[in-house]
């Protein structure tokens, strides 16, 4: 699953982001409160990264920089999964 974060401080190895993490609660899916995490990145795939961004993050990895419209729609069709998934009952 990708996750969207907004990166608050840019560190040698790591982004401080705002994150909005998945969490099973009651045997469903859903985003939980957004908190703050350290991910990794490589700089050098990154050269005009700016605080405040936002970036898409897979396995703790920063993995691209999205537009808000990126964001909006990582979201969108992740739920869309999640939604799918929790109808099945999956994660019961």
């Amino acid at each position: 699953t990708v996750l969207t974060g907004k990166v608050l401080k840019i560190e040698k190895e790591s982004l401080i982001c705002a994150v909005e993490p998945l969490i099973v609660n009651n045997g469903r899916m859903q985003y939980d409160k957004y908190e703050i995490q350290h991910i990794e990145y490589i700089k050098d795939f990154f050269p005009d990264l700016k605080v405040n961004d936002y970036i898409a993050i897979h396995w703790d990895f920063a993995c691209k920089t999205l537009t808000e419209k990126e964001v909006i729609n990582v979201k969108k069709y992740t739920q869309r999964n999640i939604d799918a998934l929790n109808n099945v009952g999956f994660f019961k």
